[in-house]
């Protein structure tokens, strides 16, 4: 029996024949496709962008290309570095605001916006430092002519000369900074205007500042045998061409320095204490098998 197809039929007969066709044949090539889009996502890993080691790298990742002259590097940001801008000042911290204005421009013509060009400046005071006279009252008794004074606070008193401020930062600028008398003086007096003389210099260093920071420097020392796990070390120096011993204690959130004129263990014993249970970690290596040596790695205060 004969079938009569309309052309609508036809085409849509052959249109169906020709799309199973393609797709038969383009099936096996998206899946190889795939394939190698894997196979390139895993070969473009390297150390640079993955956690693989650099051994592992089949091709060196690319280098950025730095513009130099005479084989040096180019002065400033290179090719590839994000752009870095500082945030900008906020108005508690300002201290002054310095406006210009256009006299020039005719007010009917143009009108003036809230808006501006802004540039923030930090400048040192022309002198940095405050100078105070504090001042105690004398008495006269008008019949015994005794006399006395009103007091002057503690603190005044205590503090001298330098005030507490400007002797931390004269400490800072010798411990820290590694700055000598010499140094610190001329600064002193080239930047804030402040002459000082050499023996007020270190006795601000030596004797103001360490009685400041006895208080917290014991407490940290009484908070020592605490902590479950210490490291330790020490190294050796001279003074005066006495030799002395400094001792670095790591806790977990401050670190204790303590001089001592020995190295020995009687140092663990005395900061520690024979009761401490925590456990030291130091660098420590047995000098002798023998059995007064404590083996390595005991909780046992050695050095």
């Amino acid at each position: 029996m004969l079938k009569f197809y309309t052309e609508k039929q036809v085409r849509e007969r052959i249109q169906a024949a020709v799309d199973a066709a393609v797709a038969s044949a383009v099936a096996p090539l998206l899946a190889r496709i795939a394939e190698l889009e894997q196979e390139i996502a895993r070969l473009k890993k390297n150390s640079s962008n993955s956690s693989k080691p650099p051994s592992s790298d089949i091709v060196k990742p690319p280098k950025i290309t730095v513009c130099r002259k005479n084989g040096k590097r180019r002065k400033g940001a290179q090719p590839g570095h994000p752009k870095y801008e500082r945030t900008p000042f906020t108005e508690e911290e300002i201290d002054r605001h310095v406006t210009y204005e256009r006299e020039d421009l005719d007010p009917k013509e143009w009108e003036p916006l809230d808006e501006w060009d802004v540039v923030q400046q930090i400048e040192l005071k022309e002198l940095p430092v405050e100078i105070t006279e504090h001042r105690a009252r004398r008495y006269r008794n008008r019949r015994t002519d005794e006399v006395l004074g009103a007091r002057l606070p503690e603190e005044i008193r205590t503090a001298g000369l330098i005030g507490p401020r400007l002797s931390a930062y004269i400490a800072f600028l010798k411990g820290a900074c590694h700055m000598s008398y010499t140094t610190i003086q001329t600064l002193l007096a080239d930047v804030y205007g402040v002459t000082l003389s050499t023996g007020q210099r270190a006795k601000i260093t030596t004797e103001k500042v360490s009685a400041a920071l006895a208080a917290p420097y014991a407490e940290l020392r009484a908070a020592l045998p605490a902590p479950d796990r210490l490291g330790v070390d020490e190294t050796g120096h001279k003074d005066d061409g006495h030799k002395l011993w400094s001792w670095c204690f790591r806790a977990r959130r401050f670190i204790f320095f303590h001089i001592a004129e020995t190295r020995g263990s009687q140092v663990l014993m005395d900061i520690l204490g024979a009761a401490f249970a925590g456990v030291i970690h130091g660098d420590y290596t047995p000098k002798s098998s023998s059995p007064s040596s404590p083996p390595q790695g005991s909780s046992r205060p050695t050095t």
